[in-house]
């Protein structure tokens, strides 16, 4: 079975594109972008008017740490050129996700509560067999 990913595909990839100015050539485009790339744990490969990338391990202080991998094209449109852009992140996907997992433990937390509510009313009445159940003492006598 083939699952459709294509309405959950925006969640953990940017995609878009950047006007470039008239006078900026593909190699001058990708140059700028250079210092992104010099990072500890990035590898990228170019092929003329394309530059694919990879993230492992990236440091916080990275700039572009939050994306794990991506495409960058330099494509001429009816309007001049543009920078197209296809970034994957993982880390938005957690951050979509997270709040899902609050939730399942939210609702495991009131299933528990509710179990152990009814368990101890039951544990109340079949403690004592008076029916004085666990809240009451008995009365010490001298």
């Amino acid at each position: 079975m083939q699952l459709n990913l294509r309405f959950l595909d925006w969640i953990w990839h940017v995609k878009g594109s950047l006007p470039l100015a008239p006078e900026v050539s593909t190699d001058q485009a990708f140059e700028k972008l250079d210092a992104l790339l010099q990072v500890p744990g990035t590898t990228y490969t170019r092929d003329q008017d394309r530059l694919i990338f990879q993230k492992k391990n990236q440091p916080a202080q990275d700039k572009m740490s939050i994306f794990d991998s991506g495409v960058l094209q330099v494509k001429e449109a009816s309007q001049g050129k543009r920078l197209y852009y296809n970034l994957v992140s993982k880390t938005l996907l957690f951050c979509f996700l997270a709040p899902a997992l609050f939730f399942g433990f939210g609702k495991v937390f009131e299933f528990t509560k509710e179990y152990r509510a009814a368990a101890y009313s039951a544990a109340a009445i079949h403690t004592h067999p008076k029916g004085g159940g666990m809240g009451r003492r008995r009365k010490k006598t001298q």
